[in-house]
């Protein structure tokens, strides 16, 4: 038996979980500030890269899980991924069995791309198997690890219009505690998941020039599977 568990701000993570889910018989565990995994034989982790780091949320349920083991997969917009599955792996105190980056629409970007699912059948059958596998160390941006939550908010600004009504969704649902009566504060990674959660479609987003300009790098189609 395995668990699936994920992390998801904009929604593109939780598409792939649901889609891991059915396809293994597995039920579906989202993984929410200070949550920790059970003891347990294996696990399938599922989450975004944001900036070519690890979330804050899955850094800790790396540190503190207590399965045996675990199979990786990253999802991204499509540009970088940078080499967090290698530092998923490095947390990880148990054996990494399985990993994959799962190209998928970008969350600022939103140009439909759908992900592969197909190209996921090699790593659902590794799943049985307990072997140990190594993550290659891939390239990453040399400043990718200057605040790179703080380079967020610079670059995506949040707007929040006259239809909040102040229930407080987005406040519970946040998965850094960063929002208050709809806006967000410091602690904002800019994840979207307050716009995914808003009843009243309150909350939008709007892309500052020097990323925008990123954003149109050459998109990556494939999925890079470790096995």
């Amino acid at each position: 038996m395995i668990d699936v568990y994920y992390f998801s701000g904009s929604g593109h993570s939780l598409e792939v979980a649901a889609f891991c889910a059915e396809r293994l018989g597995a039920r579906m565990i989202s993984v929410e500030r200070g949550m920790k995994c059970g003891k347990g034989e294996r696990a399938l982790l599922i989450f975004p890269v944001y900036c070519e780091n690890i979330p804050k949320p899955v850094k800790y349920f790396l540190r503190e899980s207590r399965a045996k083991y675990l199979a990786l997969i990253a999802t991204f917009g499509g540009i970088s991924y940078g080499r967090v599955l290698y530092e998923a792996q490095k947390i990880f105190a148990g054996r990494v069995i399985a990993g994959a980056y799962v190209p998928t629409e970008h969350a600022y970007r939103r140009d439909g791309f759908r992900f592969d699912g197909d190209a996921l059948e090699p790593f659902f059958k590794k799943l049985l198997c307990g072997q140990e596998i190594s993550i290659p160390k891939t390239p990453k941006n040399i400043f990718s690890d200057f605040l790179p939550a703080w380079r967020s908010r610079r670059g995506v600004k949040l707007i929040r219009s006259s239809a909040c009504d102040g229930c407080g969704r987005c406040v519970t649902q946040c998965p850094t505690g960063a929002m208050r009566a709809g806006r967000a504060g410091h602690r904002c990674i800019r994840c979207l998941r307050c716009l995914r959660v808003c009843p009243k479609a309150a909350i939008s987003f709007r892309v500052r020039p020097v990323l925008k300009a990123y954003l149109k790098s050459r998109r990556l189609k494939e999925t890079v599977l470790y096995l």
